[in-house]
């Protein structure tokens, strides 16, 4: 086997904690810290020093989201070491399958854990260095069941799961395990912010303007919650594994448009039990409701995601959508609300009464009506994931807040996927009979949106102001 030349000079550790980050041998490391400090790239840095110093080793690569690796470890990765090897010193690399092989036989996998094919890699492969990025994303039975179980080749004699994050809520199992004294039981090394003059001027500026939690997060770097929290979500109970969803469900989704960075597009696709459902033992009761596919996204206009959304929803069956076709509960704009009935589909106004609305999601949450699967976004926003803000619905749950003591309205920050969720579940219960999984009485096969409205008129007490305020030529006339 061929002996390997030393890392470049330029991706050598800048600070004293990155230096230790490198030589520590223990069998499990956590680096935690504030935004831009280098985890990312020491975590590279000793994966690719390890392949060299250890030959015939393994690393595995490791995040929730195989795509978001792409982009962030795997990118840094391979910019490192072909700036530090010839192109001589690897044998093998396959960017799309992320699989590179040493000339001193060792191997480097990327692997993403919403993948199939690379779960079942890390339970059937050994190996001696696992390097796990943003390890806050994933749940605890990944790092004890996958993760920690994966990392004993007996071919090599440096074994280590090395992990990285941000801080996040006091009560994740990351800081519960890690950070507090009597429960400590694995190393960490607290890794602080570059200095100045490494950081891009747009992400110091980034970080300077950080307010709330944000900041705390991830300039202070402290393990902080959300006070004020709207609904009383919880993702160790209210995500779900991902399952296939029934064709005979009944299924319909939800829309609140956005366009810029700071207030994306979000759709949510949602599924009926119509019956008692039997998931691996456990029984879900009918009218329970499954968000198992989103489009969260900014940048992008409504006429582009509606045709993106009839090609998923052909794969789901036309038939299988309530009213017998593809069905959207959105806001009230009025052309987007038009580019989504020129894409084929049926609109349905949502009703947006902000604190009911609160109030029939809360109760969902509750009784364990609503769920969400894991990884069920199409395609992650890398923008918004560069920015460090929401990649999908169930991210902005300890985001959202109320904005006065009185509990009277929620800030509207980081709320688009909070608002199609709350369209779906107030609305829901106007045009749905639970018990017989079909339209309430009263439906006669004509226009939807003007049957909802209807209702609405009729039941507010300011029915002029409805009408005005909706703004929907085809109403009005």
């Amino acid at each position: 086997m061929e002996t390997l030349t030393p890392i470049a000079k330029e991706h050598k550790p800048i600070t004293q904690e990155q230096r230790q980050a490198l030589e520590n041998a223990d069998p499990v490391l956590l680096l935690w810290g504030p935004g831009y400090s280098g985890k990312t790239e020491i975590g590279a840095l000793k994966a690719l020093a390890v392949a060299i110093k250890h030959p015939g080793t393994v690393i595995f690569l490791i995040r929730r989201q195989k795509v978001t690796l792409r982009h962030t470890l795997w990118n840094r990765f391979t910019k490192i070491m072909t700036a530090s090897l010839p192109r001589r010193a690897y044998t093998k690399w396959d960017d799309q399958q992320m699989i590179i092989t040493l000339s001193n036989g060792s191997e480097i996998y990327g692997l993403g854990l919403d993948s199939i094919t690379d779960v079942n890699k890390l339970a059937g492969t050994q190996c001696g260095v696992a390097v796990v990025e943003e390890c806050t994303e994933i749940p605890e039975e990944y790092f004890d069941e996958k993760i920690m179980r994966s990392c004993r080749l007996p071919d090599t004699d440096f074994h280590q799961v090395l992990l990285m994050c941000n801080p996040a809520a006091p009560s994740h199992w990351v800081n519960q395990r890690f950070l507090i004294p009597q429960n400590q039981k694995y190393a960490n090394i607290y890794m602080p912010t570059l200095p100045k003059k490494y950081i891009p001027a747009h992400w110091y500026l980034y970080l300077q303007n950080l307010t709330g939690v944000f900041a705390q997060r991830y300039r202070e770097g402290k393990w902080v919650a959300v006070e004020g929290l709207v609904w009383s979500f919880n993702p160790q109970k209210h995500i779900l594994p991902r399952f296939n969803i029934p064709r005979n469900w009944e299924k319909i989704m939800s829309v609140d448009f956005g366009f810029d960075l700071y207030h994306p597009f979000c759709c949510q696709w949602w599924a009926i039990t119509p019956e008692e459902f039997n998931l691996g033992g456990r029984i879900f009761p009918a009218n329970t409701h499954f968000c198992y596919r989103q489009i969260y996204k900014s940048n992008t206009r409504v006429a582009i995601h509606a045709d993106n959304m009839m090609t998923w929803c052909k794969r789901d069956g036309l038939e299988n959508y309530m009213f017998g076709e593809p069905t959207v509960i959105c806001d009230h704009d009025a052309d987007n609300m038009a580019d989504l009935r020129a894409a084929g589909f049926k609109t349905i106004p949502a009703r947006k009464e902000r604190l009911a609305g609160q109030q029939s999601v809360q109760r969902a949450l509750e009784t364990d009506q609503m769920f969400y699967l894991e990884d069920s976004v199409v395609e992650i926003d890398q923008q918004r994931l560069m920015q460090k803000l929401p990649t999908r619905t169930e991210d902005e749950f300890a985001l959202y807040i109320w904005a006065n003591k009185g509990k009277e309205d929620m800030i509207k920050e980081n709320d688009d996927g909070m608002d199609a969720t709350r369209y779906f579940e107030h609305t829901l219960k106007f045009i749905y009979h639970p018990r017989s999984a079909r339209p309430k009485e009263g439906y006669q096969g004509d226009d939807i949106g003007t049957l909802v409205l209807q209702h609405m008129i009729a039941e507010s007490k300011k029915k002029e102001e409805w009408r005005k305020g909706l703004r929907i030529p085809w109403l009005n006339a």
